[in-house]
């Protein structure tokens, strides 16, 4: 949602399936829904167990919408866009498993090569924001309601209201 200036995550809802064993804890399958300062709202669908792995993006808009697909076929990803009266268009795009990677370390040569003007998406800060939302979720599905997040109060517990 920053990227897309449509703001930070203010209001979290999640429902989780968690795994408990002797050896793991962990969540299989986590529904969110979000809600940005902005208004955007949108869902998070992660699930660790569904064969075979997909992994794909919806985005939908005032004029139709678009997929984003990855692994579409083999070694090409999608980006599949409908508009509202049906018309489709997709674009394939093909690339190895090291391109999943390329474009971040491209960014982390720049960044290490002091480019200050840069967008940096793997700061702390965003490393934070996102550790606050993911503990939020967790939150959320203990107590069974939405909840809403305080970026002011800083990176605590205090912080999900």
């Amino acid at each position: 949602s920053l990227i897309c200036n449509k703001g930070k995550i203010k209001e979290i809802h999640a429902t989780l399936k968690e795994i408990q064993t002797e050896k793991l804890s962990y969540d299989e399958i986590s529904f969110l829904t979000l809600k940005t300062d902005k208004g955007l709202i949108g869902r998070v669908v992660q699930d660790v167990v569904t064969k075979p792995i997909r992994k794909k993006a919806t985005v939908t808009g005032s004029k139709g919408l678009a997929y984003w697909i990855c692994n579409y076929k083999k070694d090409t990803d999608a980006v599949i866009s409908i508009n509202n009266s049906g018309s489709k268009k997709e674009y394939l795009f093909e690339k190895t498993r090291p391109d999943d990677f390329i474009q971040e370390l491209k960014f982390i040569k720049k960044f290490t090569d002091n480019d200050n003007n840069l967008f940096n998406p793997i700061s702390l800060e965003y490393g934070l924001d996102t550790m606050l939302v993911i503990s939020a979720a967790f939150k959320s599905y203990k107590q069974k309601k939405t909840l809403s997040i305080n970026y002011q109060k800083g990176y605590t517990i205090d912080a999900i209201i």
